[in-house]
């Protein structure tokens, strides 16, 4: 018998769910109060912060602390999770 796994991991983006982008940067631009399409390239742009959470190199957070640091945005993880949910189906 083989052994079991220890870990399972999925691909849940355009895998097992439908994931808006654009939704999830023009909600996150409202709660900033700041740009659509500078929340793009903030969070997907050229060494965006994506790429740094997706790499496991930043949490929550760190995350909320780079965005308020680099931009001035002060987003609650509230607000940033919402995005996220809403732009996940």
């Amino acid at each position: 018998m083989l052994p079991r796994p220890k870990l399972l991991l999925f691909d849940l983006d355009g895998v097992l769910a439908r994931y808006e982008r654009d939704l999830r940067c023009r909600q996150l631009a409202v709660a900033a109060g700041a740009d659509e399409d500078d929340v793009r390239n903030a969070l997907f742009g050229r060494g965006g912060l994506e790429l740094l959470s997706d790499r496991g190199e930043i949490d929550l957070p760190q995350y909320l602390d780079l965005l308020r640091e680099q931009y001035g945005w002060n987003l609650t993880a509230d607000d940033f999770l919402a995005a996220r949910r809403g732009a996940t189906r």
